[in-house]
């Protein structure tokens, strides 16, 4: 039996909602996203990290506050978290390498969100051996070629094309 890797931790506040997100300077928004990266690794302390980063994963994040948030709005909120879960790269600096990435063929989030206080968030990132597709996939349709247009004959007996 294969053992799943897993890392969780908390954060001592909720999430912004997208309007709080939306709303503020991009600087400002940077700003945050600095601190959110701190206080990840303040959280998480001087643990193992996982090595190599999860291949699939599923993310959950459960927002803890006195005020319920819209669905769009819960799972908007955690998109900051998600993208610093991501390896480093030179367009995301503060990547700390948790997952491979976040795309859905490869990550799954559960955004949760409970009524109490004090207001905090509980992250849980899981190893997953495989993702099913988040749609169908389908065989491409192959359809015969088409004939050619008379204006595409003419054009071609022009250029000397038979």
């Amino acid at each position: 039996m294969t053992d799943f890797r897993r890392v969780e931790f908390r954060l001592p506040f909720a999430l912004p909602s997208l309007n709080v997100s939306l709303r503020q300077h991009w600087a400002e928004r940077s700003k945050d996203q600095k601190m959110l990266h701190a206080e990840i690794l303040a959280a998480f302390g001087p643990r193992y990290w996982p090595r190599p980063p999860f291949e699939n994963a599923r993310v959950t994040v459960t927002r803890i506050s006195a005020r319920t948030l819209d669905i769009d709005n819960l799972v908007a909120s955690s998109k900051g978290l998600c993208d610093l879960f991501k390896p480093r790269t030179e367009s995301n600096p503060l990547g700390m390498g948790f997952m491979v990435d976040d795309t859905p063929s490869r990550c799954t989030l559960v955004a949760q969100q409970e009524i109490g206080h004090p207001a905090e968030t509980r992250v849980v990132i899981e190893e997953l051996i495989y993702i099913p597709p988040v749609w169908p996939r389908r065989k491409p349709r192959r359809y015969p070629p088409k004939a050619a247009s008379k204006a595409a004959i003419r054009i071609g007996r022009k250029l000397g094309r038979p």
